[in-house]
């Protein structure tokens, strides 16, 4: 290449230049390249700002996998860090991405089938990588129901005692109800008995259970009463 011409030099230059510099050639004033050297000094001035210093190998120790991150986004992580070190061997890149690899599936089948160079290590990990993102089954998202709980927030708290459900039993026993006498028959009397207030203890529909007086009456003389005698069984001692 150096025993050609400088025209020849800057054509086949250009033909290699693609992208932002590419750009930058294009924006360049006219007439500002004389010669070959002008536009090689042109060019490493504008660029050698944005190029990457080359780092030693042992920065790959740092590259761990991030919480998160698929495995597969960490190979390809690493491949652009690997690119940048110098110093390093096919088996050191093998060895140092080995142990960068977090523990399962992939990282023991690469060391059960080691193979001879770094690109197809790399190019192994990846397909194993991807295999083993779509064999994961899909997370499914639980539904709660009801109003979410506040974390912290305490549940109400009713108190201990004999009924904190605040429910009321009937403390009037079935017999005592079914022990009133029948009251006497009203003047007004209806055949009707499916009327909006029919109450079957009056048999009319004047009113309903809730607005009965009689009926409130007989059970407070019940109540008053106290519960009845129970009667005594004679002995088995007696019989015969």
């Amino acid at each position: 290449m150096y025993a050609y011409p400088e025209e020849i030099k800057c054509r086949c230059f250009l033909a290699t230049l693609e992208g932002q510099a590419c750009e930058w050639f294009h924006k360049l004033p006219k007439g500002s390249i004389d010669k070959w050297g002008d536009l090689a000094h042109k060019f490493l001035e504008h660029f050698a700002s944005s190029r990457r210093q080359k780092l030693p190998f042992s920065h790959l120790l740092n590259v761990k996998i991030q919480k998160g991150e698929q495995l597969r986004e960490f190979i390809n992580r690493w491949e652009k860090e690997a690119r940048d070190v110098q110093g390093a061997d096919d088996q050191a890149l093998i060895a140092m991405l080995q142990a960068a690899l977090p523990r399962g599936d992939v990282r023991k089948e690469l060391r059960r089938n080691p193979l001879s160079t770094y690109q197809e290590m790399l190019a192994r990990a990846k397909y194993l990588a991807l295999e083993e993102e779509d064999d994961e089954p899909p997370v499914r998202k639980e539904k709660k129901s009801g109003p979410p709980v506040a974390e912290g927030k305490k549940r109400k708290d009713y108190g201990k005692g004999p009924n904190p459900t605040g429910y009321h039993a009937n403390r009037h026993p079935v017999h005592a109800v079914q022990s009133l006498p029948a009251p006497p028959h009203g003047r007004e009397s209806y055949g009707v008995q499916d009327a909006p207030k029919y109450y079957e203890y009056h048999r009319n529909s004047t009113h309903n259970t809730s607005e009965c007086v009689t009926l409130k009456k007989e059970m407070d003389q019940l109540i008053a009463r106290g519960p009845p005698p129970r009667s005594e069984r004679p002995s088995t001692s007696n019989r015969t």
